[in-house]
């Protein structure tokens, strides 16, 4: 419990730098003058921004796919297997889950957490609350909550996720309120 408030800063201070590189972005736009004297570069420049776009737009999908199935094929699958086939799908082989009990490595680890938690409550669904965010194709959040299906949340949280090659390297999990047992 003692290392939640490093996970929270360093998690925070993902976010802020995240958010100061988006800012910055922006500005460095909103600056820019239209007056060029060279159409045949804007075009060029234009085609490859487009590019750049369908990219992001494909990164931004991905860690919006990641962030619903992590939420329903690894901690709302009871089935060990379809679980583990999930985790290896999802998540890099070095990943890291940082939870309020602490900070679990690799996916066996992963696989060990997801497995104990869905043992405590069986019956519980995960249900997303609002659509997952991307965030400079590197980063997302998912807000959900869990509980009987068909009923109120018993608990509620948040995920955010740092994707690298287009797979969940780093779960950061931030709960609301702490899970019944």
């Amino acid at each position: 419990m003692s290392r939640m408030p490093t996970v929270i800063t360093i998690s925070l201070l993902i976010f802020l730098l995240s958010l100061a590189a988006l800012l910055a972005a922006w500005k460095l736009t909103a600056n820019k003058t239209s007056d060029s004297a060279q159409p045949e570069q804007e075009a060029k420049e234009a085609n490859k921004e487009n590019k750049s776009n369908e990219g992001e737009n494909n990164m931004s999908n991905r860690i919006h796919e990641l962030l619903l199935r992590n939420l329903q094929e690894v901690f709302g699958e009871g089935d060990a297997t379809r679980r583990r086939a999930a985790i290896a799908e999802l998540y890099t082989e070095d990943c890291e889950l940082y939870v309020p009990p602490g900070k679990f490595a690799g996916r066996e680890a992963l696989d060990k957490f997801a497995g104990d938690l869905r043992a405590t409550h069986p019956h519980f669904v995960y249900t997303p609350r609002g659509e997952p965010q991307a965030l400079q194709n590197a980063a997302g959040r998912l807000a959900w909550g869990s509980g009987p299906r068909g009923e109120a949340p018993e608990y509620t949280g948040l995920d955010v996720i740092i994707v690298r090659d287009g797979r969940i390297a780093a779960l950061y999990v931030f709960l609301d309120s702490i899970p019944p047992r």
